[in-house]
C-alpha cells in the first residue's frame, strides 16, 4: 500500500479555552481516519498545522466565501482506490475548503533513505 498525506483546509472552528479543537475539525479528522481504517488503510499521522489561520486569499465553496481556515495534515497507508474515495467524500463535505492528497512513496526505500540489505551468496 502506498503512503499518501492528505493536507486540509476546514472550515474554521476557534479553540476553547483548554487549546482543544472543537467539534467540528474534530468530527471532520475522525471521518477522514474512519473512511481510511474501514477500507483496510493504516494512518500513520494527525497534524494541526495552523487552527484559525488567515488564508492566502478569499476562498468560496459550497456558496460560502472563507476568509479563515484550520489547516491539518494526516499521513496514511491506503489503496489507490480508497484514496480517490476518500478525496470524493471531502470533496462533497461542506466542512472542507480545500483538499489535496500526495503521494509520499510506493515502498519503504522510496520514502526513508533506509537501503534494504544485500543478501550474501
Amino acid at each position: 500500500m502506498p503512503l499518501y498525506e492528505l493536507v486540509c483546509i476546514a472550515r474554521s472552528t476557534a479553540m476553547d479555552s483548554k487549546k482543544s479543537l472543537l467539534p467540528l475539525t474534530r468530527s471532520l479528522i475522525k471521518a477522514s481516519a474512519t473512511h481510511v481504517l474501514d477500507n483496510q488503510g493504516v494512518v500513520k499521522s494527525f497534524q494541526l498545522e495552523k487552527p484559525n489561520e488567515w488564508l492566502p486569499y478569499r476562498m468560496k465553496k459550497h456558496q460560502t466565501i472563507f476568509e479563515k481556515g484550520d489547516y491539518w495534515t494526516m499521513q496514511f497507508y491506503s489503496s489507490p482506490s480508497a484514496m480517490r474515495s476518500l478525496s470524493r467524500t471531502l470533496a462533497f463535505n461542506e466542512n472542507v475548503i480545500r483538499h489535496t492528497v500526495i503521494k509520499i512513496g510506493d515502498k519503504l526505500s522510496d520514502i526513508t533513505a533506509h537501503k534494504a540489505p544485500e543478501t550474501l551468496a
